[in-house]
């Protein structure tokens, strides 16, 4: 009977151990990537900025536009933001701007055309 008791705290301190370690070390992994993700958003803002302060604000507002619907590709490909709360914030904004500004579709990029596709999808 020692030994199993014995047995079972190695076993409980081994898998809390394991639960701690891999807690703590994807945080730490999923930290740096949201600092990555943002660093390179800061970077093309700062593009678009300096775009927008020269007066070139068509190719501002490409940028501007190109980067929005990219980001808007990847948040509606993720199953998590299919559910219908989710998307009832941003797909209205999307569906409202593109039909006021981006309705000539020999204009659009693949990505566009990827994003009309994902906005046409019910959750």
């Amino acid at each position: 009977m020692k030994r199993l008791i014995c047995f079972l705290i190695i076993l409980i301190s081994c898998c809390l151990t394991s639960l701690y370690i891999g807690y703590h070390f994807g945080f730490m992994v999923g930290g740096k990537r949201v600092t990555t993700t943002r660093a390179v958003t800061l970077t093309g803002d700062l593009f678009v900025l300096q775009k927008l302060r020269t007066g070139d604000f068509s190719n501002a507002t490409s940028e501007l536009e190109y980067a929005c619907f990219v980001n808007s590709v990847d948040v509606l490909s993720d199953a998590g933001w299919r559910i219908p709360s989710r998307r009832k914030v941003v797909v209205p904004l999307l569906k409202a701007y593109r039909q006021t500004y981006r309705t000539n579709q020999t204009d659009w990029k693949p990505v566009e055309r990827e994003l009309e596709a994902l906005l046409k999808q019910e959750p």
